[in-house]
């Protein structure tokens, strides 16, 4: 069997077989070959190391028995905690059985979990292990007419990782929740200004937080309702992603969009474009932000501004520097009142002279990818 087949059938029982153990239990029954000469034999195999589901690398491992042997051991390298799959295959296995078992110590005492046993009619068999990070052995044992036979096959080990790590944008990743209500951090590092949409297989809820795990942004839930996808808005910085779910696993894809952020520098917008900024978690709420409008001579214009995704609410207010008063509505827009359009009464023409839009969030945690739009009216 070559190594994509294994591979290949590694990701369907990952897909296919729920998180259960098997009801049959068929660990090594007998131990006692396991001496020191046997245990620096173990110790010197190289390790069959976990591949990690959505990485290139699928590592697999050979095993053989000879017509004298009736034992192996293939330690397993679990380089990162989460639910470990392992598939096991014998590639001529003709009569008798063959028993099974993942155990913590190399002289095969503490079993885990529970693996079935190949055979004659079951020449693979796929378990499931929720493992922290360490080295485990993997044990074969030939049991009636398998013994006296030449038996070999493969083995390969996936994890879905359960830890904390770092990622990067416009990848894809798998997890898995130990437990229900736990807490993952993924890191995450942007260098421009943006916005990112993450989207997800399950219910889960997500926050933004800064390098000290404080959040920063206000919290979505991933579910149904939403397809499973939220945005949030980020300046240029390092992040964790906090994700808090129930036991099980789930699949994370993000998408970062780089955009300009409304700043303490004042931004301006030209008459007849339409720009989109995002206010992140480094605006703060006490303060107003201002985006600058430029008339030459008196235009017919309207203001649009439409809520493009977010969290809580953003305030706006419009001031003219010239000597005429000019009077604007203050208005905001959230993920209710998600557009705003903003003109003089009887479409009269704005005055020429310098405008400022002033940009104001209603929280700390509040964020913001909204557009601003100066149309000119015919």
């Amino acid at each position: 069997m070559n190594k994509a087949k294994v591979y290949g059938l590694l990701i369907a029982g990952i897909l296919i077989t729920g998180f259960s153990s098997p009801k049959a239990q068929a660990g090594v029954k007998d131990n006692s070959w396991i001496d020191n000469n046997m245990i620096k034999v173990i110790e010197n195999t190289v390790s069959l190391t976990t591949s990690e589901i959505g990485e290139a690398t699928n590592n697999i491992g050979y095993w053989s028995m000879s017509k004298k042997s009736n034992h192996y051991v293939v330690p397993i390298e679990v380089k990162h905690p989460g639910l470990v799959t392992i598939i096991v295959k014998a590639d001529n296995l003709k009569d008798g059985s063959i028993n099974c078992g993942l155990y913590k110590d190399i002289k095969l005492t503490t079993e885990i979990g529970e693996t079935k046993g190949l055979s004659k009619n079951k020449t693979e068999v796929i378990s499931k292990y929720n493992l922290k990070k360490g080295t485990y052995y993997f044990a074969l044992e030939k049991q009636g007419a398998a013994k006296g036979t030449a038996v070999k096959g493969v083995i390969g080990a996936i994890v879905i990782r359960s830890d904390d790590r770092t990622i990067k944008t416009n990848k894809s990743y798998y997890g898995y929740f130990d437990e229900d209500n736990d807490e993952i951090y993924y890191k995450l590092t942007v260098n421009n200004d943006g916005y990112i949409i993450i989207k997800g297989t399950s219910r889960m809820i997500l926050s933004i937080c800064d390098t000290d795990k404080n959040v920063v942004s206000g919290t979505k839930i991933l579910s149904s309702e939403n397809n499973y996808s939220a945005v949030f808005a980020l300046n240029n910085g390092t992040y964790y992603i906090k994700l808090k779910g129930d036991k099980g696993e789930f699949a994370l894809g993000n998408q970062f969009v780089e955009v300009p952020a409304i700043t303490k520098e004042i931004k301006t917008v030209d008459v007849g474009s339409k720009q989109i900024f995002i206010l992140g978690p480094q605006n703060k709420a006490d303060e107003t932000y201002w985006i600058k409008l430029e008339l030459k001579k008196p235009t017919k214009l309207k203001l649009n501004t439409v809520w493009m995704g977010g969290y809580g609410r953003v305030n706006f207010s419009i001031k003219y520097s010239g000597d005429t008063k000019v009077y604007f509505n203050d208005y905001y827009i959230d993920n209710t009142k998600t557009s705003s359009v903003i003109k003089l009464a009887g479409d009269k023409e704005w005055n020429a002279g310098t405008y400022y839009i002033g940009v104001q969030k209603d929280t700390d945690l509040a964020y913001s990818i909204l557009s601003i739009e100066l149309e000119k009216i015919n």
